[in-house]
Parts: C-alpha cells; sequence; structure tokens
C-alpha cells in the first residue's frame, strides 16, 4: 500500500535547463538553508531530465522559498516549484512475468 503525503522540507523543481546540476540547482536557492540538492539524470545517458528536488531545513524554509521563488528563471526557463510529495512503499509486490507466458500472446 502507497501513502502520499507533501513533504514539509522537500520541493520539486521542474524545467531546469538541461545544462543544469547538483550545484547548480542548489545556487538557486543560496538564500535559504539547503540541506541537500538533486537533479535527476537518466539511468543509462545520465543526462538530466529537466527536474530535481531541493530538500530544506525545516518547514518554515520551505514555506519562504516557496513564496520567494514564484517567478525564478534559470537560462531564460521560468522554473516550476512546488511541495514535494513522498510516496512510501508499505507493501513490496513483486511480479514476475515467464518468457513463456509472453510467447503465448497473439499480436494482431
Amino acid at each position: 500500500m502507497k501513502t502520499r503525503e507533501p513533504s514539509k522540507t522537500v520541493v520539486f523543481v521542474a524545467n531546469l535547463p538541461f545544462s543544469i546540476d547538483d550545484d547548480g540547482l542548489k545556487d538557486i536557492f543560496k538564500n535559504y538553508n539547503v540541506t541537500s540538492a538533486h537533479v535527476v539524470r537518466h539511468r543509462v545517458s545520465g543526462r538530466p531530465k529537466g527536474f530535481g528536488f531541493v530538500e530544506l531545513s525545516d518547514e518554515e524554509e520551505q514555506k519562504k522559498a516557496l513564496e520567494e521563488l514564484k517567478n525564478v528563471e534559470s537560462e531564460g526557463r521560468v522554473l516550476v516549484i512546488k511541495v514535494a510529495i513522498s510516496s512510501t512503499n508499505n507493501e513490496k509486490i513483486k511480479i514476475a512475468v515467464s518468457t513463456t507466458a509472453l510467447s503465448s500472446v497473439a499480436v494482431f
């Protein structure tokens, strides 16, 4: 079962320029007490996906950043900054797919 709750310290940052790295993301939040900043990258190519997450020291810093960075731009792109939604897995379900089961599927 998954539960989803708004984070009290993490923000989601979208529409990032593809040239930005973790330090660049952290620099956007330089006026706030940042615990960590992470640009999400493609597993295989390593290229940035255009979004990331910033963890701030506490809920007040998060609220302050959300309010003050509403129209911030980076390399001409207006960033979208929102409260991150945390997702926790209470159950882990593994699904095994057999290749023999797949071979019996007809494609029309």
